[in-house]
């Protein structure tokens, strides 16, 4: 699916970079724009389960990390498809960068946010500090990726942007053992 030049598809374009190669950039980037739109979420997931298999992810961290994605993909989709007019889909874009430890993946929407609070903005809520029943019901999925994932952080750009970026380490067989 990923082109090592830039290709468009339709509504949707999948690239590939190869950076320089230093022990902090991947070995690849791989980067899917998707209309702001819930039917291209599967793309965005068979995608993030082939990048996934290539690394020594169990099949358990596969689905996790497929659940996560699913929910910021939603997340943006919601945010970008709501705060913008038009007749054109603003895009979502997907980042996979996969390291011999670990998949970084960033979701940006092209939302169009013009100034308050932005709510996924809001700290993040760490799953262990509050019994589930305490949450919003709105922030349900930024606490399900919390959980999912080892780490979670976002942002909201000065061009309307909002940026999630997730990490999921490899973990060793060894690891499993010891959770058994």
């Amino acid at each position: 699916m990923a082109q090592s030049n830039d290709r468009q598809l339709d509504s949707q374009s999948v690239s590939s970079q190869t950076p320089q190669a230093t022990n902090s950039t991947p070995p690849r980037t791989i980067e899917i724009r998707i209309p702001a739109d819930a039917e291209w979420v599967r793309v965005v997931r068979l995608a993030v389960a082939g990048v996934a298999s290539r690394l020594k992810f169990f099949y358990d961290d596969i689905e996790d990390i497929k659940l996560a994605v699913t929910e910021a993909c939603n997340n943006s989709i919601q945010h970008a498809a709501t705060s913008c007019e038009g007749d054109q889909l603003p895009l979502v874009i997907v980042q996979l960068s996969p390291y011999p430890d670990r998949l970084e993946v960033a979701i940006i929407d092209e939302g169009c946010f013009t100034g308050g609070v932005l709510p996924s903005a809001a700290p993040l809520v760490s799953p262990h500090e509050h019994p589930v029943a305490e949450l919003h019901e709105s922030g349900l999925g930024l606490f399900l990726m919390q959980s999912l994932m080892d780490s979670v952080e976002h942002s909201a750009g000065p061009d309307h942007t909002t940026t999630l970026r997730m990490v999921k380490y490899v973990r060793e067989a060894s690891e499993l053992n010891r959770g058994a």
